[in-house]
């Protein structure tokens, strides 16, 4: 577990933030764990979400009802917050288009603490005087009062009579208000208290406003929904103990932005993926990505999974994938977005050589083996992702006279064997010609291309009367 958590800790983005569920047996034991990897100062919360109903048929008469879901972020960067009730704006003539709020102008600070806000504020047009309160003086300094006041800031009790109030406000306008919280206006602290059965997210934070307090909302739903889920996609019960897509997509909502990606290390019915593209066909703009990891575990051989033809629990979480984007399609037909996926897997090293394997009699090094197509596929893959590209990079095949390259971005991978100097000069030409064609680097696979060929592609880079002007070289790699 250590290592994977230390490798998630790398992967966060500075204002990332992990969720881990786990059961009353480890809890304490991953707290530490978390608490040395992310930083004491990093755990944001321990959130119960309740799994099931209780059993009577339980060891000492007690119903461990309840997960555990940890949270940690990768720096004080991290933020929560989930659409809330919509603030109350007033429009009124004096301040034409621009609506504003108001907020109480006093604060938790004694006359003691504070005691140039300790002042008695008096209304310019009327004369009134509003004494400060020695326990919870004014927002404002007597100093600065004038300035607050000028900008139209403070609003008296006789300013409007439609507030209705005694004392003193503060005024907040509307392109303030945006202005400060960007992308997030509109959003509020989110309560700790998951839903239990997730539906109306909007309704059941709106009853916890003020702070993320240490219990899910009651609409987040149990094991049951997430089992009811599966059966629904499958028709047959094929995974046990699913997580509900509802609890991911509040944990998701109110710890993502819409252009975010999220990543999930057990990625087992594919639950997060599902929850994701909900997400974001709901919010019709959501460009939310995913990347779910699974190892290819076999399902038993009795099981429900097995029967239905589903081997292994790698096959029920693709399933899973597309079932749920053609479901979502469907209820959502106006949703744009993209629902679909790419598969990768990891291969061994099939390009290390034991030490035993040499041997000085030998005529030619372990690295010079010929490759299959899938392997150098693979390696390709590889090296793109090692020069800077993401998973989903185009890698493009560029033909040069009768030898098949890859572009990736504006690196040219010259992998397959059999690059002649007649390719070479329909490389040369494409430059001249294809205004569209305008790598900066060639990487060449050097166990694929013979030493001379090597040393006069490189030479032929290097004299190149370049009419485009770019910066062109060769990296052999082998």
């Amino acid at each position: 577990m250590y290592p994977r958590l230390y490798v998630a800790r790398e992967l966060l983005k500075d204002d990332g933030v992990i969720f881990i569920s786990i059961d009353d047996n480890e809890a304490a034991q991953l707290k530490l764990l978390c608490d040395e990897v992310f930083g004491e100062g990093n755990f944001v919360a321990q959130l119960p979400w309740r799994k099931r109903t209780a059993k009577s048929d339980v060891p000492f008469g007690i119903s461990q009802d309840y997960e555990w879901i940890f949270v940690f972020a990768k720096s004080c960067q991290f933020i929560a917050a989930t659409k809330g009730k919509e603030r109350r704006y007033y429009e009124t003539d004096d301040f034409p288009d621009r609506p504003w709020r108001t907020h109480d102008l006093t604060k938790q600070t004694t006359a003691a603490e504070r005691p140039n806000s300790f002042f008695t504020m008096v209304d310019p047009k009327t004369g009134k005087k509003y004494p400060a309160n020695p326990n919870a003086t004014w927002r404002v300094t007597k100093d600065t009062f004038q300035d607050y006041y000028n900008k139209g800031k403070i609003v008296f009790p006789d300013d409007y009579d439609f507030l209705n109030i005694s004392n003193p406000v503060m005024r907040y306008f509307k392109d303030d208000d945006m202005k400060k919280a960007g992308e997030d206006f509109g959003k509020v602290a989110v309560s700790s208290r998951l839903p239990e059965n997730v539906g109306t997210l909007a309704d059941a934070v709106a009853e916890y406003l003020a702070i993320f307090s240490r219990t899910l909302p009651e609409n987040i739903g149990m094991t049951k929904e997430g089992t009811k889920e599966i059966t629904d996609l499958f028709g047959s019960k094929i995974f046990t103990f699913p997580k509900p897509s509802q609890l991911i997509k509040f944990l998701v909502s109110i710890s993502s932005k819409s252009n975010d990606l999220i990543l999930d290390f057990f990625a087992g019915s594919g639950t997060t993926a599902h929850a994701v593209m909900q997400l974001n066909a709901e919010g019709q703009n959501g460009n939310r990505r995913y990347i779910c990891v699974q190892l290819p575990e076999k399902t038993a051989e009795k099981s429900e999974a097995r029967k239905a033809g589903y081997p292994t629990i790698f096959d029920i979480t693709k399933a899973r994938i597309e079932k749920a984007a053609a479901k979502i399609r469907v209820e959502h037909p106006d949703y744009t977005g993209d629902s679909g996926f790419k598969i990768f897997q990891t291969a061994d090293n099939f390009r290390q050589h034991p030490d035993k394997d040499f041997s000085p009699e030998q005529p030619d090094l372990p690295l010079n083996d010929e490759l299959s197509e899938e392997q150098l596929q693979t390696l390709l893959t590889t090296w793109t992702l090692y020069d800077g590209a993401a998973l989903t990079t185009p890698v493009e095949p560029v033909r040069l006279g009768a030898y098949t390259a890859y572009l990736c971005e504006k690196r040219l991978y010259l992998m397959n064997a059999g690059f002649t100097s007649a390719d070479l000069l329909a490389f040369i030409r494409k430059l001249d010609d294809d205004a569209d064609f305008n790598p900066n680097r060639v990487i060449v696979f050097g166990s694929n291309m013979a030493s001379a060929m090597q040393h006069e592609l490189d030479q032929a880079v290097r004299g190149y009367a370049n009419k485009k002007e770019i910066e062109l070289n060769v990296v052999i790699r082998v």
